[in-house]
């Protein structure tokens, strides 16, 4: 894995650095399952899930430039591929948030219809990790966010319900809410924060052939 830095906006001398070097295998190029993202000081942390088995990596920078790096597997998964795996069908996927005291926050799910996992790791180089299960079956990758009061957001479209579903997590507590109807799942999922800091989801539905979009914005209980 390598990172690179640019010195301004229009990155005139890009620098890259080898960071890494991660064994997960590359046919998983098709997966959603890569993340970046930058801790309150200034270093790049990114993570990667091995969908065939469940493992997530974790490679952080120890400074801006990324001169030194340390890599972790909080999640080691198993030697056996993820239930529902198959090659060339971009189902899994992970996501990446960053708390304002440098610990990563990580989102995932493993194979076609595997549950969504978060992972709220313990320091800033994640060597592990509390890890709470949010769901059973689900279809896509997982998108996640954190609130202005340090809360875990993850959005999912959840297969057995028919719906999605947005759980908010402060530390072991969670809490579920139905957003809207999924009427059939396969199609994209997307979620930020307003300027209040509220949740807004936008997602294509799988019968959309031309790819028309809904959004929907829901306000959590402070």
């Amino acid at each position: 894995m390598a990172f690179t830095s640019c010195a301004d906006l229009a990155c005139a001398t890009p620098v890259t650095r080898q960071a890494a070097v991660l064994k997960v295998p590359a046919y998983l190029d098709k997966e959603d399952g890569f993340a970046l993202a930058v801790a309150p000081d200034g270093r790049p942390v990114a993570a990667q899930l091995d969908a065939t088995t469940g493992a997530v990596h974790v490679v952080s920078c120890q400074d801006a430039a990324c001169e030194r790096a340390t890599v972790s597997t909080p999640v080691r998964g198993s030697a056996a591929p993820a239930r529902g795996f198959a090659l060339g069908t971009p189902r899994s996927g992970l996501a990446l948030a960053m708390r304002r005291d440098g610990r990563p926050v990580i989102a995932y799910q493993a194979g076609a219809g595997g549950a969504v996992t978060l992972l709220d790791c313990r320091t800033a180089d994640c060597p592990d990790g509390r890890t709470t299960r949010l769901s059973e079956a689900v279809h896509g990758p997982p998108v996640l966010v954190l609130d202005r009061a340090g809360r875990a957001l993850v959005a999912y479209q959840d297969v057995t319900r028919d719906r999605i579903a947005l759980t908010s997590c402060a530390a072991t507590r969670c809490g579920t809410v139905p957003v809207a109807r999924l009427n059939g799942a396969g199609g994209r999922l997307a979620m930020t924060l307003d300027t209040a800091g509220r949740p807004i989801l936008a997602w294509t539905a799988a019968h959309d052939r031309d790819g028309g979009h809904v959004l929907v914005s829901t306000l959590l209980d402070p």
